[in-house]
């Protein structure tokens, strides 16, 4: 058995192989449609070949992980994706500065830049699976769900947010406080609109059958965890629409970022709702029982 950083040094290797060529003769062509390539082959390339790869990889580093990884995998690139656009859009007028006077070696950083990049995804691919496993093989039901909720809901949406964060933060967008404010608000709507088709689409796949219990049981469960998230949800930005948009303090302490801060507002609200969708449907089938108990006691 080999060491396991040999292993992942070859897994990324692997992955390297396939999704730097293009990126790397693109850059080199250096015309706007060619960079234009460069970048949207290196994000369809790398989502879409780890992702077939973990689903059929029978060994190797993390095989006994397969699809679950597969899952993980597209959710950490998209959503780290808006980061990165994030960061070469501030460094852009930089790198372009560089390329006039180094040239053909710029490539060197891009090609280094891409492999950490590409390294720490999969890194986290395995790290975040193998949490996953642990908390399943220790029988810390909620506990799992929970993280699993939060990572699958809040991790594209969260980064988005914390995007816009960092450019606002290193004054990419060169606005002021109170129209940063202004754009920031009419982007979490958008975000919103994302987390909530996410947050559907797991509850209605991931934790149905992620819980214990009948279809019947685990529907109830779902249905009820899904409303209350989304009142949770929307119960702050209700109170930011109703409150005045005088001062700049609404750029930084705004009311919707309860339920938009990145990753916390996720934790807070998919505990109550989690917590509360199984106390409600455990009373509606414990009353549901006793229902039954009492006709049948009837009946004799």
């Amino acid at each position: 058995m080999e060491n396991k950083y040999v292993e992942f040094a070859k897994l990324v290797a692997l992955f390297l192989a396939v999704v730097l060529p293009v990126p790397v003769i693109g850059y080199i062509i250096h015309t706007p449609a060619s960079i234009t390539v460069s970048y949207l082959s290196f994000v369809i390339i790398g989502l879409v070949f780890p992702f077939f790869w973990y689903m059929t990889q029978k060994k190797g580093f993390g095989q006994e992980y397969r699809a679950y990884r597969s899952v993980v995998h597209v959710v950490l690139w998209i959503a780290c994706l808006p980061l990165l656009t994030a960061v070469l859009w501030y460094y852009l007028p930089q790198m372009e500065l560089a390329w006039r006077h180094v040239g053909y070696w710029l490539v060197i950083p891009a090609v280094l830049l891409m492999t950490v990049y590409l390294a720490i995804i999969t890194a986290l691919d395995h790290y975040a699976v193998s949490v996953y496993a642990r908390l399943m093989e220790a029988h810390r039901e909620f506990l799992r769900i929970w993280m699993a909720c939060t990572f699958l809901i809040g991790s594209i949406p969260g980064m988005a947010i914390l995007s816009f964060f960092g450019l606002y933060a290193l004054g990419g967008g060169g606005i002021d406080p109170i129209s940063g404010a202004y754009i920031l608000m009419s982007l979490m709507w958008y975000v919103l609109y994302i987390k909530i088709f996410i947050a559907m689409l797991v509850m209605g796949v991931y934790l149905f059958f992620a819980l214990n219990g009948s279809k019947p049981y685990r529907a109830t469960q779902v249905i009820f965890t899904a409303s209350i998230w989304l009142i949770l949800m929307f119960i702050p930005f209700v109170i930011s629409i109703r409150m005045p948009w005088e001062g700049n303090w609404r750029a930084y302490l705004d009311p919707a970022y309860f339920s938009m801060f990145p990753f916390i507002s996720d934790m807070w609200v998919l505990a109550i709702a989690l917590w509360s969708g199984q106390k409600i449907t455990q009373w509606i089938f414990s009353a549901k029982d006793g229902d039954k108990a009492i006709s049948g006691q009837d009946k004799k």
